[in-house]
């Protein structure tokens, strides 16, 4: 239903979509039976004229209904993958896909584990990972902070991975090896997860015991100083930007 759907975008706006998937819970197999989809996508227009246009064509595009839904343009997208974003990052990686154009898809994944910054990613997650944490330790345990403390300790094993590999993969497959380096902190989170897909929440004490857990991995922060701080080239993506909108 969401590719057709998606279809039907394409036509109604004009535009190409190059790739759509799942974001949110539904990509990192957390949902409930009542949680939404959560549809990222990327397009160009197919009218050239809209680059060139004064008024610029809309780049960003967004629904509500039927489905929670953002398309960027590829303009807006690459900006953003020159800013290392970490919402591309974890969305060109979706485990859910529901359109991948080629050979955009596998450049877009080539870009992004190439061109950015492992640095500037290690510290986003870092970041998120502080800001629920201290969220979740000084405030009574609900749903809202369970969803904090996944937030938290997924935050945690991603940026662990960057920081054990010093190079830019797959957020789930950052996860996924978790089990190996922190088994502790990856059975947490698999435990984080399951409850939230049986709308259940932890007890106080598997929440603390979580927490504890997180809190004590703070010492790995340091040596984040170490990773690469190199920028993605603005030569390349402009040079893939053509190739993209194919006014080589």
């Amino acid at each position: 239903m969401i590719k057709e759907w998606l279809s039907r975008l394409e036509d109604e706006y004009q535009i190409d979509i190059l790739f759509a998937c799942e974001a949110g819970s539904r990509a990192w197999n957390i949902e409930s039976a009542t949680s939404d989809h959560d549809v990222r996508f990327i397009y160009r227009h197919r009218d050239m004229k809209n680059y060139l246009a004064l008024r610029k064509a809309p780049d960003v595009l967004d629904w509500t209904s039927p489905y929670d839904a953002t398309g960027f343009d590829i303009y807006k997208t690459l900006d953003l993958i020159l800013k290392s974003n970490p919402g591309i990052y974890e969305s060109a990686f979706s485990p859910a896909v529901y359109m991948a154009a080629e050979p955009f898809t596998s450049e877009l994944k080539g870009f992004i584990r190439n061109e950015y910054s492992p640095f500037s990613l290690y510290k986003h997650y870092q970041s998120l990972r502080t800001r629920n944490l201290k969220e979740v330790q000084k405030k009574v345990f609900n749903a809202s902070r369970q969803k904090q403390l996944i937030h938290a300790v997924r935050a945690e094993l991603i940026s662990s991975g960057i920081l054990l590999f010093k190079e830019i993969s797959s957020p789930f497959e950052m996860i996924r090896a978790a089990e190996i380096h922190q088994p502790e902190l990856f059975e947490g989170y698999q435990l984080l997860a399951s409850t939230k897909r049986n709308n259940q929440l932890l007890s106080e004490e598997q929440a603390d015991s979580i927490i504890h857990l997180l809190a004590a991995s703070y010492e790995y922060n340091e040596l984040g100083e170490e990773l690469s701080k190199k920028q993605p080239s603005l030569d390349l993506m402009e040079q893939w930007l053509r190739e993209i909108l194919g006014i080589l």
